[in-house]
């Protein structure tokens, strides 16, 4: 690393200490701890129960099915098939849980878990109609997710900044 590398390092260093002391007087060091604790990465690279929870929710809204769903009875109707599919999916995907966290989640065995994970992993939505409307819904879920997550970063960003 070169000479000029290592004082433009240096230079973010400082901007970065300066900007931090100045959040730790504005808001005081547990405030900020806890800020960002709570900020969420738009790329989703934190395991979460809130990310969990939002992706029930939203792929419940989406299939028009209450949260209760996971206490039903297996049912086989094709809705009900697509929605386990879908929020086994994104719960892997976006909130990184494990197929037994996953099946917890869900109230089914990881197993189970495995085949609606592949099954969605594997849509060929131009091939076929199904897995068109399938794959339609999980980018629509997929879009309110990642708005709700990057309003909730610029509300806490704008606090930390007015504090």
């Amino acid at each position: 690393m070169g000479r000029k590398s290592i004082n433009k390092v240096d230079k973010s260093i400082n901007e970065f200490l300066i900007a931090l002391h100045k959040a730790i007087s504005n808001v005081g060091t547990d405030n900020l701890v806890t800020t960002f604790k709570q900020l969420r990465p738009v790329n989703f690279s934190i395991k979460d129960e809130f990310i969990a929870n939002k992706i029930v929710e939203l792929t419940c809204d989406a299939y028009s099915l209450n949260e209760n769903v996971f206490d039903e009875d297996s049912r086989s109707d094709g809705i009900y098939q697509d929605f386990m599919c879908v929020v086994s999916y994104l719960l892997k995907k976006y909130a990184r849980y494990n197929q037994n966290e996953i099946g917890e989640k869900i109230k089914r065995h990881k197993s189970q878990v495995s085949k609606y994970v592949t099954r969605i992993s594997q849509l060929k939505p131009n091939d076929k109609v199904e897995d068109s409307n399938i794959y339609n819904k999980l980018t629509a879920i997929e879009k309110k997710l990642s708005d709700f997550l990057k309003k909730k970063n610029e509300k806490i960003v704008k606090t930390i900044k007015t504090n």
